[in-house]
């Protein structure tokens, strides 16, 4: 496989699912996918690195310094029990995201596998951005967020 087949693979899956998507003009070879479900908005990006295929869902807002420890907080109760992906955050800036990924090896990446990446990453962004911005603004506890969260499925 050479380099790029990844990204261009992930691109006619996104085209195939009616994705709102472009490419990053800033970045070469990064696709940004844009979701707006109402009471909660982000971005996603696409990426190949290293030969492998990564996709980020974005936090709109990053952690303030003073709610840093309350997010890590939030972000480790919600990653316990996930069985794909993971939320990770910066703690020098307070960036926080979800992150699933799939190394192909030499293979193509067929389109279940790109759903079977994609769909648990923009799953849970959905269901845990609202208590993750309540916990970055302070209206919610980590804990309670969390609970929250668990019982809207």
């Amino acid at each position: 496989m050479k380099r790029g087949d990844i990204i261009e693979g992930a691109r006619a899956f996104f085209v195939q699912q009616k994705y709102d998507h472009g490419d990053v003009p800033s970045r070469a070879g990064v696709i940004e996918i844009r979701w707006d479900l109402g009471s909660v908005r982000w971005r996603s990006y696409a990426q190949e690195k290293e030969g492998k295929f990564l996709l980020y869902s974005l936090c709109p807002v990053n952690a303030p310094q003073e709610r840093r420890l309350a997010v890590a907080e939030y972000i480790t109760r919600v990653n316990f029990g996930l069985l794909v992906g993971h939320f990770e955050m910066d703690f020098s800036d307070g960036e926080t995201r979800f992150l699933t990924s799939l190394d192909p090896g030499d293979h193509p990446i067929s389109f279940d596998a790109f759903y079977r990446v994609c769909e648990p990453n923009f799953s849970a962004m959905g269901r845990y951005l609202k208590g993750l911005q309540a916990v970055i603004e302070g209206r919610a506890e980590p804990a309670q967020a969390a609970a929250d969260a668990e019982e809207d499925t």
